[in-house]
């Protein structure tokens, strides 16, 4: 995405219409002042499938009688779709862009447009609304949601922040609440997290994760925030018995593999001759007794010892290597920690070279070597 369309994008997104104007006016009369709105409100409304209902409204001053009637003309041609007011194009090119980074398809549609009644218009209270579905707004995994690489591109984020005057609110949908987000997330208030302007989220915008399960009543959120450890809400007994088991289970092998070894600082572990004359060979022990580095190996941690002198290239094709020749581009951006748009690039990059095959599946890419047969598709990663 160039960085002047970004900058319209974000131009339509968050200030909307926030300077005033000259129009000309119905009836032909000219020099009436473009309605000033007052404040934004972008609201999201996740669904459980990962969809979320978008509703942005924006308050208009009307306090003068051409305002009022420049209004009047504004709310029939937006009602009408004659008009972009609240940014309509805007918020489907981000759709588009976001899908290619994200690898989902999504696609706005549903799309609603309202207005004050005249009897508000008549008070001073000029509002427009408008409505859409944004399919595949959130990453669904299971029983969790995450709000965050949607808003990437190719080009950075569509959504580095809001102005002053703009609020943004998410919310989840019944039953779910945060499981985890970024620092610059606010704490949830009855489940909602709400951002009031000015407010700056930062080249990678924000990321929120909400679990939970659908068709029940909202957990209660905790006073430590998103940021605090483990989830949030009723489902903290669950999490803390699995953690608690996992600890468990992990100190016992801990104890186990100590006490194989000869105790904490006991020598290292020792390997069979291969003379079969049952001696044993000291291992290449450090200070502390554990196994020195040694040649490279085929355990653990010589794998992670190889990698880190491996090119990114490298790396994806050792990953396809380890499951069969192909893998789903989602899988690959979990296994390496990478970001949705990096490993779209680098894919992108290896299939030019002829390194890499990509085949669109449904809503998700498979990538695998140019030689592998992938007529006979499985469910691997």
């Amino acid at each position: 995405m160039s960085s002047g369309f970004r900058l319209a994008l974000i131009a339509l997104l968050i200030p909307l219409v926030a300077s005033a104007g000259v129009v000309g006016q119905a009836g032909g009369q000219s020099g009436a002042a473009t309605p000033w709105v007052e404040n934004t409100t972008l609201e999201v409304q996740l669904q459980p499938d990962g969809d979320a209902r978008w509703s942005v409204s924006a308050s208009y001053d009307l306090s003068t009688p051409n305002r009022t009637a420049a209004f009047r003309t504004l709310a029939e041609e937006f009602t009408a779709g004659e008009t972009d007011e609240l940014g309509l194009s805007a918020f489907e090119r981000a759709a588009n862009a976001s899908a290619a980074v994200t690898d989902r398809e999504m696609e706005v549609t549903d799309v609603d447009r309202a207005a004050s009644p005249e009897s508000a218009i008549e008070n001073g209270t000029g509002r427009l609304t408008l409505s859409f579905t944004w399919t595949n707004f959130a990453r669904v995994e299971r029983d969790r949601l995450t709000v965050g690489d949607v808003f990437e591109t190719p080009g950075g984020t569509w959504l580095p922040g809001i102005d002053d005057g703009q609020r943004l609110v998410l919310r989840p949908p019944a039953g779910y609440a945060v499981f985890s987000a970024s620092p610059n997330v606010p704490a949830p208030q009855n489940g909602t997290l709400v951002w009031t302007g000015p407010a700056t989220f930062g080249e990678d915008s924000f990321s929120v994760t909400f679990t939970g399960n659908p068709g029940t009543s909202s957990p209660t959120d905790t006073p430590g925030g998103p940021g605090g450890p483990g989830p949030q809400g009723s489902g903290d007994l669950f999490w803390v018995l699995v953690a608690t088991l996992t600890l468990g289970a992990g100190a016992a092998v801990v104890y186990v593999v100590v006490q194989r070894n000869g105790g904490e600082h006991g020598p290292g572990p020792v390997a069979a001759d291969d003379s079969g004359d049952g001696a044993t060979a000291a291992s290449a022990g450090g200070d502390d007794g554990g196994a020195g580095a040694g040649a490279a190996t085929d355990d653990a941690d010589g794998e992670e010892l190889d990698e880190e002198l491996l090119s990114d290239e490298e790396r994806v094709e050792r990953l396809l290597e380890r499951n069969g020749g192909r893998m789903k581009q989602a899988t690959i951006v979990k296994e390496t920690g990478w970001s949705n748009a990096k490993v779209s690039q680098l894919l992108s990059a290896m299939e030019e070279e002829g390194r890499v095959d990509k085949l669109r599946i449904g809503r998700e890419n498979l990538i695998s070597f140019p030689d592998e047969d992938v007529t006979d598709l499985d469910d691997r990663g």
